[in-house]
């Protein structure tokens, strides 16, 4: 992970002071996320001094992405920062330029009857209209890149050739874990990354630890399953790979439960409720993969891993040509380990 350390004068003071604002505006409290929090800080009281940055905020689904985008949004606006937004979205990933056309400055509306629509034309055009639009400070909040069409990430990469002719700040979110990204994004991320002094920051959002677990446990108003120094503590991360997402939707569910449970009753209750959990939310990575990722994907199933990749990829009609970029985008999902061979890292009947 490569942090920029916050500066001193948002340390403690001005970090603090954002993230009461951030509580302000209805923001659940983010554990485990200290540093990257301190990261967003920086970016974003550089960017209201005029200092252009780019961060990317990278894991595998569940882990927290788009919240802590939110949070560095939130951080933003409350120093006067001017925020533009894009999301990503698997129908409109072949839609020309449709991740950039959601980046429309509020006052560029009044001016639309006098101008052409804004964001029109090629990539160089769309690329100075967002220049033209950062005459202030300004953060562009991009979720799901990997998502944005090939027309946009474009546009992005030639924003980020420019970063230094404009205040602009550019937050991103990839899906991707230990330095693997699905391909139609790959190129724009190792762009990201070298473009502050050699060393713009990908933060990494890795699983919470058994700390945060039981803060999550404790912010749900649930009693505790367990004592504050039980082992069960690390069981509950192993089972839940300490993903935000899984622990969260799995709490809400025992919230709703009528009646008190048990420790015991408790404890059994939170690893079916994971194992619920983990399902959806393969279901619904599954379910926006291409094909080749998805064929393979199928296959690795069926051999479980005891099968070596290229016979896998024979076996169910995959070309050599499009394994690896497939393995790419299964490993950044999370939908397989990083094993030789891979083994399928979710429940059969996700990808059934």
């Amino acid at each position: 992970m490569n942090i920029v350390p916050a500066p001193s004068d948002t340390r403690p003071h001005g970090a603090r002071l954002l993230r009461e604002r951030a509580a302000q505006d209805g923001l659940a409290p983010l554990y485990g996320r200290e540093a990257e929090q301190a990261a967003l800080v920086h970016l974003v009281t550089r960017l209201a001094a005029g200092q252009a940055g780019v961060t990317v905020l990278h894991g595998v689904p569940g882990s927290g992405r788009s919240k802590l985008l939110r949070r560095g949004v939130a951080f933003a606006r409350a120093v006067g920062v001017q925020v533009l937004t894009a999301l990503g979205s698997a129908p409109s990933a072949h839609t020309p330029y449709a991740f950039v056309a959601q980046l429309r400055p509020r006052a560029s509306a009044s001016a639309a009857a006098r101008t052409a629509p804004y964001g029109e034309g090629s990539v160089a055009d769309r690329c100075r209209a967002l220049l033209a639009a950062a005459h202030r400070p300004t953060l562009l909040a991009l979720d799901d890149v990997h998502w944005a069409d090939a027309e946009s990430v474009q546009v992005i990469g030639a924003l980020l050739r420019r970063l230094g002719s404009a205040p602009l700040g550019v937050l991103m979110t990839v899906t991707g874990t230990r330095g693997e990204f699905p391909d139609r994004c790959a190129a724009l991320v190792d762009q990201a990354a070298f473009c502050q002094d050699g060393g713009g920051p990908l933060l990494e959002l890795g699983p919470l630890g058994a700390a945060e677990v039981r803060s999550l446990v404790g912010a749900a108003g649930l009693p505790e399953p367990a004592g504050p120094r039980d082992p069960w503590w690390e069981h509950a991360v192993r089972i839940s790979r300490g993903n935000p997402w899984l622990l969260r939707r799995t709490l809400d569910e025992l919230r709703r439960e009528p009646g008190e449970m048990t420790p015991g009753q408790l404890r059994k209750a939170f690893a079916e409720g994971i194992e619920t959990a983990r399902s959806e939310l393969a279901a619904q990575t599954v379910a926006r993969l291409d094909e080749a990722p998805l064929t393979l994907l199928r296959g690795l199933m069926v051999c479980r891993g005891l099968v070596p990749v290229d016979r896998v990829a024979a076996f169910v009609g995959l070309g050599a040509p499009d394994v690896p970029g497939a393995l790419r985008a299964l490993r950044a999902y999370g939908l397989i380990d990083h094993g030789d061979p891979p083994r399928p890292a979710l429940t059969e009947r996700a990808a059934s």
